[in-house]
């Protein structure tokens, strides 16, 4: 059996909670939020759910079949960047809170 995680709560002091007990359980579940962007707008509220450990190239063909099959590039930010506004291929992994804009 897996070993139990153990998180420390005020329940006095609540502010940060939701966002605490948030990462734990999308942590614990294995599961990155992956937002996408359009050229010139801003990135969509709504993310992606995808498993821990998606790349470039899955979440191409999650979206759509014709981003995977005419994909040239991707330009990512946040944490599976290197430097925002990175170019990256199909085979970056991202990590969860990335936001990412796919070239075809």
């Amino acid at each position: 059996a897996a070993p139990l995680e153990v998180v420390g709560l005020n329940l006095l002091e609540p502010r940060g909670l939701d966002r605490l007990l948030g990462e734990k359980i999308f942590n614990l579940l294995g599961i990155t939020r992956v937002y996408t962007k359009e050229p010139g707008r801003k990135p969509r509220k709504e993310p992606i759910v995808c498993r821990r450990g998606v790349t470039v190239g899955e979440l191409a063909k999650m979206i759509h079949n014709d981003f995977y099959r005419n994909f040239k590039y991707a330009r990512i930010w946040g944490p599976a960047a290197k430097f925002d506004n990175e170019k990256v291929g199909m085979d970056r992994e991202l990590l969860d809170g990335t936001i990412v804009q796919i070239h075809t």
